[in-house]
Parts: C-alpha cells; sequence; structure tokens
C-alpha cells in the first residue's frame, strides 16, 4: 500500500510539474513573441516616420538619421536576439508538457515512463535552444 501511495505522490507531483512548466514555457513564448512584434512594428514606423521626415526637412539631419537608423536596428535585434524563434521554441516545449500532462490524465502512462522521456526530451530541447544571431536553429526531432 505505501507503493501505492508514492506512485500516486509520485503522479501527482510529476503532473503539477508539467502543468507549471507548460505555464512557464507559455508565457516565455508570449514574451518573445511581444518583443519580436514590437521589434518589427518599431521598424514600420520609423521607417515611415523617417521618410515624411525626410521629404518634409523639418528635422536637424542629426535627427533624421537617428530616425533613419530605428528600423535597421530594430531588425537587427530581433535577429540577434532571435525572439521568433525563441518563441517558436518555448510553443513548442509547452506542447510537449501538456502532451506528457494528458498521457498521464487520459492514457495512464507512468510516472517511471513519463520522468525518463521528460529527461530526454529536455536534454535534447535545451541543445537545441536557439542562440544569438542567425545559426540558433531548431531541429524537429527534438521536439
Amino acid at each position: 500500500m505505501n507503493n501505492d501511495l508514492n506512485n500516486s505522490e509520485s503522479r501527482e507531483k510529476l503532473h503539477a510539474y508539467l502543468i507549471e512548466r507548460a505555464a512557464k514555457s507559455r508565457k516565455h513564448a508570449r514574451k518573445n513573441d511581444y518583443i519580436s512584434t514590437l521589434c518589427y512594428l518599431a521598424a514600420i514606423v520609423a521607417s515611415f516616420a523617417a521618410t515624411l521626415c525626410a521629404a518634409f526637412g523639418d528635422l536637424p539631419k542629426a535627427a533624421i538619421a537617428a530616425i533613419t537608423a530605428i528600423p535597421g536596428t530594430a531588425l537587427l535585434l530581433n535577429s540577434v536576439f532571435c525572439f521568433d524563434k525563441k518563441c517558436q521554441w518555448h510553443r513548442r516545449r509547452k506542447l510537449k508538457y501538456d502532451t506528457f500532462s494528458m498521457r498521464m490524465s487520459y492514457e495512464g502512462a507512468d510516472a517511471a515512463s513519463i520522468s525518463r522521456e521528460l529527461r530526454e526530451f529536455e536534454e535534447k530541447a535545451d541543445a537545441d535552444y536557439p542562440r544569438f544571431g542567425a545559426s540558433g536553429t531548431l531541429k524537429k526531432e527534438a521536439l
């Protein structure tokens, strides 16, 4: 009976851990998506503003040059920090945690096998985390 209790406790703890990890991944995906969107919006608005400033010439050249630099800087930030790729990475991670959670809840998967698969998944996923620059890529088989 004690073994059944530990099994039940470990299942509940693992299930709670999976739910927590899914929530954190969702939060990080949204944050990266938000930052990526802000970079694109800043580039669009600044590009339009720079065009208007250059056309009407109401501002000093230094101000026009600064406004003109914003679109490239915003797009460079988005490219270097890989916000889009990080968003996708966190979303795939969230889906995997949800899959593990559903397998435990509805398919009767045991905690030991889910724990084993979870460790393997996290090792592969951590190795595929998008790093700085264009070289940060995702491998589909890992997620």
